[in-house]
């Protein structure tokens, strides 16, 4: 993950630790950081299921220091659970969750929602950066005082909502951190960062629980049967730019999907991603930059839209002008816009996520799961992505 704004996560339990990676997502996460030490591994709150969905609205400030102007900034940050271990399963798998920041842009007036930087995740079902089992949470206030952690619990106001919660507070020469979680549940309901610039304590972080709740569409559907004898699913397309009053500037894609394990009912997975020199379509002009490459790891599940792989009876069972889900928080909105056949004669679906600032499109071969095609159009960035299916090996 990247973009990094928050706390480096501490080791919790028997040696379970956050990944750098997701240390420095920005986020509600990293709220297990500011724990006392708790024995793991613990099962997952039992309103933690596939399909629970997170929102949290975060805000970073980056203020003044010097010469250097400070900046600002707000996202929603989304966190989806894709699979998480039974009740009575503890220690034998992972929470596997998709964790999506969508930048906000308030300088049109109102709020303008872009495409999401996208990252998955495998943490601990019961003790992580975004929630806790309260029978952790109770355990880690009795622990609370033999460490460098102020804890009180009282109300705690978030947004419209009032949460009975538990608040740990850490504090050091050069740095102030306040979590609180929701006494019931255990989920992280505010997280608040400063740090000393210029001798003083400067507010740079905050995030706050919005939404919390299960996605209806989300089902024990299984992923397809080939998912794992196929090992590679390569894809191409462009990526384009076209600021308003000026040419469009083109890249080429290149992605390759490399399949790595079976995790519960996830799929682990890597991408290969190959961005060429950016060119100006129609114009005789020689491309600029160089080609770059990344391979980064990610999970999908079976009804993960815009993943690799979607099962063939969760497609088979949806129906063309279908409201799959509304996001009344961030005020999107995800249908079933086709059902029907390619040109080539199979069988599609098609389903489309309608933001504020964009729209991604993603396509479906209906009756073996596999990504045809994929596009997103940014709205806020003047950006378009299309990539489609080549083959598999």
């Amino acid at each position: 993950m990247r973009n990094a704004s928050c706390l480096c996560a501490l080791v919790i339990g028997l040696g379970v630790a956050a990944s750098a990676a997701r240390a420095q997502t920005p986020g509600p996460g990293n709220g297990a950081a500011n724990l006392p030490v708790v024995q793991a591994p613990v099962a997952a709150p039992d309103w933690v299921k596939p399909g629970t969905r997170l929102v949290y609205k975060v805000w970073t400030r980056t203020p003044p220091q010097g010469q250097t102007k400070g900046s600002a900034g707000v996202s929603w940050a989304v966190l989806d659970v894709m699979d998480v271990p039974a009740a009575g399963q503890a220690g034998t798998g992972k929470g596997i969750v998709d964790y999506r920041l969508y930048f906000i842009n308030t300088l049109q007036g109102g709020e303008m929602v872009g495409s999401p930087t996208v990252s998955s995740v495998a943490l601990e079902p019961g003790v992580n950066e975004w929630w806790t089992n309260p029978t952790s949470l109770a355990r880690a206030i009795e622990l609370a005082k033999q460490q460098n952690t102020q804890v009180a619990q009282g109300p705690v106001q978030v947004g419209n909502v009032t949460y009975q919660a538990v608040n740990f507070r850490t504090k050091t020469d050069d740095a102030e951190t306040s979590v609180s979680f929701d006494q019931a549940t255990g989920a992280v309901v505010q997280l608040m960062q400063s740090v000393k610039i210029n001798g003083k304590m400067e507010s740079t972080y905050l995030s706050q629980l919005v939404e919390r709740r299960q996605r209806p569409f989300v089902q024990a559907f299984a992923m397809p049967g080939w998912v794992g004898q196929t090992p590679r699913l390569q894809f191409a397309g462009t990526k384009t730019m076209t600021i308003p009053g000026g040419a469009p500037m083109q890249n080429e894609l290149t992605l390759v999907f490399n399949f790595k394990a079976v995790i519960g009912g996830a799929v682990q997975y890597k991408v290969d991603h190959t961005e060429g020199a950016l060119t100006v379509p129609g114009m005789n002009l020689p491309p600029t930059g160089q080609a770059q490459s990344v391979s980064i790891d990610y999970y999908t599940a079976a009804t993960n839209i815009g993943g690799p792989w979607l099962s063939p009876a969760f497609l088979q069972s949806v129906t063309q002008g279908q409201t799959l889900d509304q996001d009344q928080a961030m005020g999107s909105t995800l249908r079933v816009t086709a059902v029907g056949q390619m040109p080539d004669g199979r069988a599609m679906v098609t389903f489309t996520e309608e933001f504020s600032g964009s729209t991604s499109i993603s396509t479906y071969d209906r009756n073996a799961g596999t990504l045809l095609q994929g596009q997103s159009t940014d709205r806020v960035m003047y950006t378009d992505r299309l990539i489609s299916y080549q083959g598999a090996n």
